[in-house]
């Protein structure tokens, strides 16, 4: 499989077209075909190591290798733990609490991370839409304290 790794901080020319091979889920993980992935200014903080606190667990070279972490795509295999997904389901998330790597053509991720799109009659845009919106929401109106009358 082709992904997009990194192995130093820095700008996108440290990002380099790599062949891996394609990861192998243990018993409690989903091998996902990516189809889409977001990029958004996470992913360019922890690239360039900027703010500092973005290098927590890789202070001197990045812990995670491949960026990318608003996915979707297509379930290609279950572990034996699984029981909410099977091959061919179309699933959508956010992986970045459990290794990133969205910028990958496939990625094993836990169960927990990923979300039926079918559930949503949803396109793989519209998933995208969906994940970027929670996610401003969630920082806007939960972490930010931010209330209806103070809008503006």
């Amino acid at each position: 499989m082709r992904a997009m790794v990194y192995h130093k901080y820095g700008t996108k020319d440290v990002l380099k077209l790599t062949e891996l091979d394609v990861p192998k889920p243990k018993d409690n993980e989903i091998l996902v075909n990516v189809k889409a992935v977001s990029v958004n200014s996470w992913d360019w903080d922890l690239l360039r190591g900027k703010p500092f606190l973005s290098r927590i667990g890789g202070l001197i070279k990045p812990k995670y290798k491949i960026l990318g972490a608003d996915i979707a795509g297509r379930v290609e295999v279950v572990g034996k733990d699984i029981k909410q997904f099977q091959p061919g389901d179309e699933v959508f998330g956010d992986i970045s609490w459990c290794g990133w790597g969205g910028y990958a053509e496939y990625i094993s991720v836990r169960e927990e991370a990923l979300t039926l799109s079918q559930l949503l009659c949803l396109t793989r845009k519209q998933q995208q839409y969906l994940k970027l919106l929670s996610l401003r929401y969630r920082h806007s109106v939960i972490k930010g304290k931010l209330r209806k009358d103070k809008w503006f």
